[in-house]
């Protein structure tokens, strides 16, 4: 996985090697001074997800209501759209 602009772009695989890497830069980005009105979440790159692509998504959305914002999801690749709509969390990350 490969985090660009911040939290802002994720590229490669999103797997139990790389969900703490995504937690904790979401965490450093809303922890750090104000955070982003509305910080955006590009996930179109996302060329593998396994099941902890889902629970590393929902700990940063809860970084992000904990900060006071919310994330702009944008890009859902196939494979995420099936992991979210079967963990019924899809509704929390809608496409724009």
């Amino acid at each position: 996985m490969r985090i660009t602009g911040g939290v802002d772009r994720i590229t490669g695989g999103l797997d139990r090697d790389t969900a703490d890497e995504l937690t904790e830069v979401a965490a450093a980005l809303l922890g750090s001074g104000p955070s982003p009105r509305r910080p955006r979440l590009d996930r179109a790159g996302l060329t593998l997800c396994d099941s902890l692509g889902p629970a590393a998504l929902l700990m940063v959305h809860r970084e992000a209501t904990g900060a006071g914002t919310r994330l702009r999801p944008a890009g859902r690749p196939a494979a995420l759209r099936r992991l979210l709509d079967v963990t019924g969390t899809a509704h929390l990350f809608p496409e724009p």
